[in-house]
């Protein structure tokens, strides 16, 4: 009697707790269909939540049963992150007439089929990322902030070939949940333009940018051997920033060759505010137009290390009828306990005009036997060495 019992009640509880289920396929209002779940599947799609019901308790758990895709919501409450992420749930509770979060999935973790986020002049930011591109970098820098864990993974914001992206920085701070290094590679073999009045890429107190510009999986094959960037960025000529800044123990590595075009007197490619653990670029970088400094390392500490540098004019036919020769106050300016270390003689030829560089504050410039091209002013005690050793 009592084994029967039991089984009666564990039928019926069965029965009682067993909650409907409906599914979701393309874009529409959520199912208002309380105490039930709500599976959400088949790709990249947006949600609306319909007005709450006026009795209290009516609870849905919403669902995204897919493994890469997201889903975009509408009318959540505000608590609430507007993309759903891959395999993530969010459960909703009316009271009072409106809705309420009863569970939120917080930050999504990374996994190898989910670390690219692409962007595309022609996309949307209210899309994933991760199946539908975004459309700008900005929304990319805050969706890696504020939404993401990386797993220790590495994220990959892959852009476009053949686009131009317009007043549009990327901001990568410290502080990224699961990792600190953002990837940048293009979407293809070929390139994009990076322009605006600003830098274009700003890493801030412990970020770490890669601009991985020949490889889109780090480790994995080179996809695109000639990817690479223009950038037409600090049009605004800002002295005190560049094209690319640093601040404050962040840093950036590149790999590939980037091509800056300077904006007059007082611009400068790449601008290290601050001290940084240990910058470099394997390759090195080209440049054309105007520049008072192409790299600067201002305000102490740290250690940049560069391929070389490489006055960018006929060497490249696409843009040979365009581009004069590059017209450059200077190549370096090393102040304050900050290291520059060579690793190819940078170009002696191709400027139109190039002056002297400067290493000053206790600066140091490790030039590996290179001749420096407009030769070196030391001042403050800054100093050029063959060799670190």
């Amino acid at each position: 009697m009592f084994r029967l019992i039991v089984c009666i009640l564990i039928l019926f509880s069965s029965d009682v707790l067993a909650r409907p289920i409906s599914t979701m396929s393309a874009t529409g209002p959520l199912p208002l269909a309380c105490d039930s779940d709500v599976i959400a599947s088949s790709g990249y799609f947006k949600i609306s939540l319909p007005p709450a019901p006026s009795n209290d308790g009516c609870e849905i758990l919403l669902i995204n049963g897919d493994q890469s895709a997201g889903k975009y919501l509408i009318g959540f409450p505000p608590d609430v992150n507007e993309r759903l992420y891959p395999t993530q749930a969010v459960g909703i509770v009316s009271v009072g007439g409106a809705w309420v979060a009863r569970s939120k999935p917080g930050r999504y973790k990374l996994t190898p089929l989910t670390r690219i986020l692409y962007v595309d002049s022609n996309g949307d930011d209210t899309h994933d990322g991760l199946t539908l591109p975004l459309r700008t970098f900005n929304e990319a820098g805050r969706v890696l902030a504020r939404d993401l864990d990386f797993g220790g993974l590495t994220p990959v914001i892959a852009p476009s070939i053949n686009q131009v992206f317009d007043n549009d920085p990327l901001i990568v701070p410290g502080g990224l949940i699961g990792g600190f290094i953002v990837q940048i590679s293009p979407n293809g073999n070929g390139r994009f333009t990076w322009s605006g009045p600003g830098a274009c890429v700003i890493a801030t107190d412990g970020g770490w940018i890669d601009l991985r510009l020949n490889q889109i999986v780090a480790g994995g094959p080179i996809t695109q051997p000639d990817g690479g960037i223009d950038f037409r960025c600090n049009q605004s000529n800002t002295p005190a920033s560049g094209h690319i800044y640093i601040h404050n123990n962040a840093g950036i590595d590149i790999e590939g060759w980037p091509v800056f075009y300077g904006a007059g007197d007082a611009d400068n490619a790449i601008f290290f505010d601050g001290s940084t653990y240990g910058a470099a670029s394997a390759d090195g970088i080209f440049v054309d137009g105007r520049f008072d400094t192409v790299i600067r390392l201002d305000q102490g500490g740290g250690r940049f290390n560069i391929g070389g540098v490489i006055p960018y004019g006929k060497s490249v036919a696409s843009v040979a009828a365009k581009s004069p020769a590059a017209f450059v106050n200077r190549l370096f300016m090393v102040l304050g306990a900050s290291e520059l270390l060579i690793g190819a003689c940078p170009a002696g030829s191709g400027y139109r005009s190039l002056g002297a560089s400067i290493v000053g504050g206790n600066g140091l410039i490790v030039s590996r036997g290179c001749p420096i091209p407009g030769g070196v002013l030391q001042t403050q005690n800054g100093k050029v060495y063959s060799s670190k050793w």
